[in-house]
């Protein structure tokens, strides 16, 4: 665990957040829901090589009674995402701010470049086994990147449970997004506990609106 996702522990902490284990799921009813086939496309998009999409479906960042909380950073948003982000899934789904998403996969890729060009963050055996060979490392105009894929499309796994599982309650952040003024990066990497009632109420508020 990240130094922000390590203090949005303690921020959901003082809010009056309960933690808990992650919730069962079972890799048979993701295979078997009506959303699977959309899931393999996108997974396809991506350039996956797999006939089945791979099983990722309990890494969570944060989980809690009230709701589990995923926390964005930089190397989540680039063009890979984008290409999630066009699932027909989001139709239904209400738990990120979806147009912000969007745009920010176009604005903030270069900084996904910066952090996430090297070593593992760029490719490995494991990801090159569901997503095939990599480019040079920084080049996304041939094949790209494996581990950008297989992150993206784990976010996208992530992000379709709340369908599949209707007691699952999955919320999004970014560190990009702002509370009274202040990205979330911001009040993370600096702790300023002024503004963790504020952002805690945020988060809550996020989880209600997807019951």
């Amino acid at each position: 665990m990240g130094k922000r996702q390590t203090e949005l522990l303690n921020v959901l902490c003082k809010g009056g957040f309960t933690f808990t284990n992650k919730p069962k799921i079972d890799k048979e009813m993701v295979l078997d829901s009506p959303f699977y086939d959309e899931l393999f496309k996108v997974y396809k998009n991506l350039g996956g090589i797999l006939d089945e999409i791979p099983n990722r479906y309990t890494s969570f960042d944060i989980i809690t009674e009230e709701g589990i909380i995923e926390l964005d950073e930089e190397r989540h948003f680039n063009q890979y995402r984008q290409t999630t982000l066009n699932s027909s899934i989001y139709e239904n789904l209400s738990n990120l701010p979806f147009n912000t998403y969007q745009e920010l996969c176009t604005s903030k890729q270069d900084i996904c470049l910066k952090t996430a060009s090297h070593g593992k963050n760029w490719t490995s055996k494991s990801t090159e086994k569901q997503f095939g060979k990599s480019s040079t490392k920084g080049d996304l105009t041939t094949l790209g990147s494996s581990r950008w894929k297989q992150r993206a499309f784990y976010d996208f796994i992530k992000d379709s449970l709340n369908l599949i599982f209707p007691k699952i309650l999955l919320v999004r952040f970014s560190i990009y997004e702002v509370v009274d003024e202040k990205t979330i990066n911001d009040i993370l990497n600096k702790k300023l506990i002024e503004y963790y009632p504020a952002l805690s109420l945020k988060i809550l508020e996020r989880i209600k609106g997807i019951k």
